[in-house]
């Protein structure tokens, strides 16, 4: 209908053919997110378009994975950018995955047409080699024979069949009987296939009838089993080819490791987003931002060079475990930007290491720093009061921005008196001290905060049981 609208003004002359244009909407309640409909069936309430406009784009040759990235979006309510979820256990879990998927494929790759189908419609055996008494009372003459009903489409034939005959003496016997009836050629029974009538369900291999879950079903209902004759070669089967349209993912593991390690130290903060990175000073490597012991690293194999060595290094790494480390767990704070305060503030950073909502030692602060241009650059060590060897796996680090107040005027809801002075809150955000892998973090980290909340019922600033995620939302 829009084509032949079209028709009727000067430009149609320099439009394509409408089967490469698609629609393009501003989904309603979202912002910055155009979404692509080459459904032309989906409703127009399913797409909710903003302010009810539609417009043609071309359509671009998009892989699965975006595909899939896009409705999760459409579920989220929310755009999902790829690069949010760029991190080393979504990437390390990605590439497993991809290469599981890999062999997967290539296995089914080499199956031949029975192997196909025995995959994909497995036999639906009984648990058991005996008859029940049930069945066997109802075995024609009580000679363990029984009746089945083979239809095709130009006959039906019923033939007797001992209950221990396998599915392909069937066949043979539905085989012959046809060829009398019909007097033409005995088909081969390689070439067929007994597959259940009413059903996807097919009677192959070298099992006894008996032992098939739909013959007793029927038997013991005192009705006939019947089967359709139908052709291996016709049997619908899944293609060879499913997996080729996947992204590769094993690629993404070592790029996002490179450059989690390179990033730069930093404690980033807006109004509700902050980093935090944290340093192992014993590795020599002036990027790495993590939390280990003095003179000790994760990897006990460091290069001669200072750089870490990293997880994904074709190299065999030596592993030290932290039950042999005697000495401190600390950190390094380095510097937070993106700040939306006034100039001439000074910020603190608390820190404090949490099991479940169980503090495991002295919490301890940063000194203050000023503020300039919204950033705040500390560069500071900080020691905690436990060895490395008694930090328990799931030890979390919970840290929290402070602004440290010089008088109490236009203090809020979110004001702590302490021992120093009055501080006010405003940034928080935890972080794992082991990674997914158990290992102790010794890379760079930037952490994002979170909004402190107006709670005046909270005496402890930190929050150990909130989330170990960074907040998602890094524009504000």
């Amino acid at each position: 209908d829009v084509w032949e609208e079209a028709e009727r003004y000067p430009l149609y002359c320099h439009l394509g053919d409408k089967n490469k244009y698609c629609f393009s909407t501003l989904a309603s309640g979202r912002t910055n997110c155009n979404t692509t409909h080459e459904n032309e069936a989906t409703r127009l309430m399913d797409v909710q378009p903003a302010l009810g406009i539609m417009r043609f784009v071309e359509k671009s040759n998009v892989t699965e994975d975006t595909k899939l990235m896009e409705n999760i979006s459409i579920l989220l309510d929310s755009k999902l950018p790829v690069k949010t979820l760029v991190n080393p256990e979504v990437n390390d879990f990605r590439a497993k995955m991809s290469m599981l998927s890999e062999e997967i494929g290539s296995r089914r790759a080499v199956m031949t047409r029975m192997e196909r189908i025995a995959y994909q419609y497995p036999a639906k055996l009984v648990s058991g080699s005996h008859v029940p008494d049930q069945i066997s009372r109802r075995l024609a003459n009580g000679d363990g024979h029984f009746c089945v009903v083979a239809i095709s489409t130009d006959m039906q034939v019923t033939v007797k069949v001992p209950c221990r005959a396998t599915p392909d003496e069937v066949l043979n016997r539905i085989l012959e009987k046809k060829r009398i009836s019909m007097k033409a050629r005995m088909d081969n029974s390689s070439d067929f296939i007994l597959k259940v009538c009413g059903r996807e369900e097919y009677i192959y291999g070298t099992h006894p009838m008996i032992s098939f879950q739909y013959v007793q079903d029927c038997l013991s209902r005192d009705e006939t089993p019947t089967f359709v004759p139908r052709l291996v070669r016709s049997v619908e089967v899944f293609k060879s080819d499913i997996y080729d349209a996947r992204d590769d993912f094993t690629q993404w593991s070592s790029t996002t490791a490179s450059t989690y390690t390179t990033s730069s130290a930093l404690v980033s903060t807006s109004s509700s987003v902050s980093t935090v990175s944290l340093v192992s000073v014993g590795t020599g490597s002036k990027h790495n931002s993590s939390i280990s012991s003095t003179g000790s690293s994760i990897y006990s194999s460091s290069s001669s060079t200072g750089q870490s060595q990293q997880s994904h290094t074709l190299r065999k790494v030596k592993y030290v475990t932290s039950w042999e480390v005697d000495s401190k767990l600390q950190c390094t704070v380095h510097e937070i930007r993106g700040l939306n305060i006034e100039s001439d503030k000074e910020l603190g950073v608390q820190l404090g290491l949490f099991h479940g909502g169980k503090s495991l030692c002295k919490t301890v602060r940063t000194r203050t720093v000023t503020v300039n241009s919204g950033v705040a650059v500390w560069n500071e060590t900080i020691y905690f009061d436990i060895n490395v060897s008694n930090v328990p796996r799931m030890a979390r680090l919970c840290l929290v921005v402070y602004e440290n107040m010089r008088t109490a005027k236009s203090t809020g809801m979110r004001t702590r008196r302490t021992k120093d002075g009055l501080i006010n809150p405003f940034a928080w955000v935890n972080t794992m001290v082991y990674d997914y892998k158990n290992q102790l973090k010794s890379d760079s980290v930037t952490l994002y905060t979170w909004d402190y909340a107006e709670d005046a019922q909270s005496e402890d600033i930190l929050h150990p049981l909130g989330t170990v995620e960074p907040n998602p939302n890094r524009d504000n």
